[in-house]
């Protein structure tokens, strides 16, 4: 009878060790990318990419890559931006862009591209894996329907290609103005 109790309580104790394990293996499980309120940051192939917006930085954009600047805002009514990480990533002055996605080298961001109340967001990618970190736009999603949209619905990542599913604008036909066309559900697939 001793014996049976103790090989119940031996197996309860393996039982609530496997619990632990498992139950916090979410924590222990290291992520490749992070967002806060002021900053993001992600780790690359060539080191890890922070982006800063702070008291710290004077509310300017500060782009870093193993903690060396290769970016920095300046306090000037040009927003940044231009095609490569090194001149900035154009975010409408509204802090650092959200990173969706790292994977392979491929870094999937969302910011604004017009003043926060119209509701526009760009989706880009910084290829990290070229020598330039060049930055490709993908499209602009309309708050608040692009909002709805769930992350495995959002991205998918097959092979070399990805794929990109939003509610906006594509970067043929942009938003912003009366103008604009109206809004629509739009796939985008991106080669690397």
């Amino acid at each position: 009878m001793f014996f049976l109790d103790w090989l119940n309580l031996e197996k309860l104790r393996i039982f609530i060790i496997f619990l632990v394990f498992f139950s916090s293996s979410d924590i222990c499980l290291a992520q490749n990318f992070g967002n806060s309120l002021y900053e993001s940051w992600a780790d690359t192939p060539v080191g890890k990419f922070s982006c800063k917006v702070d008291q710290s930085t004077n509310y300017l954009q500060v782009l870093k890559l193993d903690n060396k600047i290769i970016f920095q805002q300046i306090p000037e009514p040009i927003s940044p931006g231009g095609g490569k990480l090194s001149l900035g990533i154009d975010n409408f002055n509204a802090g650092c862009p959200v990173i969706l996605d790292n994977h392979n080298g491929y870094v999937v961001i969302v910011r604004d591209i017009f003043p926060p109340s119209f509701g526009i967001q760009g989706y880009a990618v910084i290829n990290f894996n070229d020598v330039n970190m060049s930055i490709m736009e993908l499209g602009a999603g309309q708050r608040p329907a692009d909002d709805k949209i769930s992350k495995t619905e959002r991205l998918k990542w097959s092979d070399n290609v990805l794929t990109l599913k939003y509610f906006g604008y594509t970067n043929e036909a942009p938003g912003g103005d009366e103008n604009s066309p109206k809004p629509k559900w739009h796939i985008v697939t991106h080669k690397f």
